[in-house]
């Protein structure tokens, strides 16, 4: 498999999709549907991206926590309005 950096750049956002449903939710994905489609690139969706995909997005987010518990990421400032 490439490395994330260059799978991310060729990927579009119907691969992540499918790849995500691959994935947490296989047992819902509809894959004779899949090959009905006329934009293929869903075909290009496994489950192991999915994995990885699923994976980033946890780090990201424990690690924006983790920064805002610490401090060093402070929260946007909200605007309120009367």
């Amino acid at each position: 498999m490439p490395n994330q950096e260059v799978m991310l750049a060729k990927l579009t956002r119907r691969e992540f999709e499918t790849s995500l449903a691959l994935a947490l939710f296989p047992e819902n994905i509809r894959y004779d549907a899949l090959h009905d489609q006329v934009e293929k690139d869903p075909l290009e969706a496994t489950a192991e991206k999915g994995r990885l995909f699923a994976q980033e997005a946890v780090r990201q987010v424990a690690a924006f926590v983790q920064g805002m518990m610490e401090g060093r990421i402070r929260p946007p400032e909200l605007k309120h309005y009367p």
